[in-house]
């Protein structure tokens, strides 16, 4: 929903979000949903290009294998990504 809002000039409104979601969602706990997830990421809604592409190519990486998979993790102060990396099965 958020993506949707920052990507598109013309998206739904949170009353449409409310209809899409076929009743699971009252108005209210949509716009709530909303300002709580806008204030966990600071109100920065947009990712810069290289955090991004780094991002993408780790998970192309690592999702061609069987599972487990890793665990990834974006720090707010730092455009570095840190992932956790499970052992797998072959490795136990």
């Amino acid at each position: 929903m958020l993506a949707s809002k920052v990507i598109c000039d013309d998206t739904y409104s949170n009353k449409s979000w409310s209809i899409v979601a076929q009743g699971m969602f009252q108005l209210r706990e949509i716009n709530q949903m909303e300002r709580e997830m806008c204030q966990y990421l600071e109100w920065e809604l947009n990712v810069d290009p290289v955090t991004l592409r780094d991002f993408e190519e780790m998970v192309k990486k690592d999702f061609v294998g069987p599972r487990p998979y890793s665990t990834y993790y974006i720090l707010p102060t730092s455009p570095k990504i840190v992932y956790e990396s499970f052992p797998s099965s072959a490795d136990r």
